[in-house]
C-alpha cells in the first residue's frame, strides 16, 4: 500500500512539475508564440522561421569554418610530429622519461581529446564578433544594389554600406587567426623539436612548408587589409 501512495505522489509531483514548466515557458515564448502566429495568419511562416534560424545558420556556419581551420593545422602538426620514441630510452631520469613520451603521445594521437575541444573555443572567440554582425552578414550576402556608382573606384554605392564593413571584419579575423594559429604551431613544432635534450635532427619537409606558409599568411592578409584601406577615402 505504502508504494502505491508513494508511486501516486511522485506522479503528481512529476505533474504538477511539467506544469510549471510549461507555464514558465509559455511566459517566457509569448512573444515569439505571438509573432508566429501573426505570421501563420499572413502565410509567411516560412519566412518567420527564417528571419529566426538565419541568425543560428550564418553563427553556426563561421564557426564551422573557424574550427576546421584550427583543427586541420592542428591536425596536420601532429602528423610531422615526429620524435623518435626510442630516444627517450636514453634519458637518465625513467620518470621524466615516461612523462615527455606520454606529452609527446598526446600530441601526436590526441586529435580529438585535445585538437577538438582547442579548436572549438578558438572557434567560438573568433567568431564571435560574427555573432554580433548576423544582420550586416545577410546583407552582405543578399543586400541589392544602389544603382549609383561612386566616381573613384566605379563600386556600386551598396559595396560601401553592405560589402565593405564585412570585408573589413573578415580580414581583421583571418589575420587573429592566422596570428595565433602560427603561434600555436610554431610552439609544437619547438616543442617536438625540442623535447629530448640533445635530439638535433632536421625537421620533415612537410612541417617546414607548413610553418613557412603560416608565417606568410599574415602578412598577405595584412597587404589584403592595406588594399582595403584604399576604400576608406
Amino acid at each position: 500500500m505504502g508504494n502505491w501512495k508513494r508511486l501516486l505522489i511522485i506522479v503528481v509531483a512529476a505533474l504538477l512539475g511539467l506544469a510549471a514548466l510549461f507555464l514558465v515557458g509559455g511566459i517566457l515564448l509569448t512573444h515569439f508564440l505571438v509573432d508566429l502566429w501573426f505570421f501563420s495568419y499572413l502565410d509567411y511562416e516560412g519566412y518567420f522561421w527564417l528571419r529566426v534560424l538565419y541568425r543560428y545558420f550564418l553563427s553556426g556556419g563561421i564557426t564551422l569554418f573557424f574550427f576546421l581551420v584550427f583543427f586541420f593545422n592542428f591536425w596536420a602538426a601532429s602528423r610531422f610530429l615526429g620524435v623518435d620514441q626510442e630516444a627517450f630510452s636514453e634519458l637518465g631520469n625513467i620518470q621524466a622519461g615516461t612523462r615527455y613520451r606520454n606529452l609527446l603521445r598526446l600530441f601526436q594521437t590526441g586529435s580529438l581529446q585535445v585538437y577538438t575541444p582547442l579548436s572549438l573555443i578558438l572557434a567560438i572567440i573568433i567568431a564571435a564578433p560574427f555573432y554580433q554582425q548576423w544582420e550586416a552578414a545577410l546583407l552582405f550576402f543578399f543586400g541589392p544594389n544602389a544603382g549609383v556608382q561612386d566616381p573613384v573606384y566605379g563600386n556600386d554605392v551598396s559595396f560601401y554600406l553592405f560589402s565593405y564593413p564585412i570585408f573589413q571584419l573578415i580580414q581583421f579575423e583571418l589575420l587573429i587567426t592566422s596570428i595565433i594559429l602560427m603561434m600555436a604551431i610554431a610552439a609544437l613544432y619547438w616543442i617536438e623539436h625540442h623535447l629530448v635534450s640533445g635530439q638535433k635532427k632536421d625537421w620533415p619537409v612537410g612541417a617546414r612548408i607548413h610553418i613557412t606558409g603560416l608565417f606568410f599568411l599574415p602578412a598577405l592578409l595584412l597587404i589584403w587589409g592595406f588594399i582595403l584601406e584604399r576604400y576608406q577615402l
